[in-house]
């Protein structure tokens, strides 16, 4: 596995927006971040990659995170997924693990 720079989120510690832009501000050491959903694109897409160069993104926890921010929540992981797609020279990952399994074992996830 590649050695590179990581933004490390811990679910529960992350429980309102503010608190995830405040994280990536205090990871990322620039501190003149925007703090909303486009200076994060801006993050991700060349900030972090020109201090850093290629970087991951883990989210332990991840169910636990924003729980009465659900919309937000969904559109900062949609940016994050949309940038690692978008930047595959610049992102080497996003992984997301959660507390709780969404489905039992054995269960299908697809069948009613």
């Amino acid at each position: 596995m590649e050695e590179a720079f990581t933004l490390l989120f811990d679910g529960a510690s992350i429980q309102t927006e503010a608190d995830f832009h405040k994280e990536v501000r205090n990871q990322s050491g620039i501190d003149w971040y925007g703090a909303n959903l486009d200076a994060l694109d801006e993050m991700l897409a060349m900030l972090i990659p020109n201090a850093y160069g290629r970087f991951r993104i883990e989210w332990r926890d991840c169910d636990k995170s924003m729980p009465r921010e659900r919309q937000r929540y969904l559109m900062i992981v949609g940016l994050m997924k949309q940038a690692e797609a978008q930047f595959p020279d610049r992102i080497i990952e996003f992984s997301m693990t959660f507390s709780e399994p969404y489905f039992d074992e054995g269960q299908d996830p697809f069948k009613a």
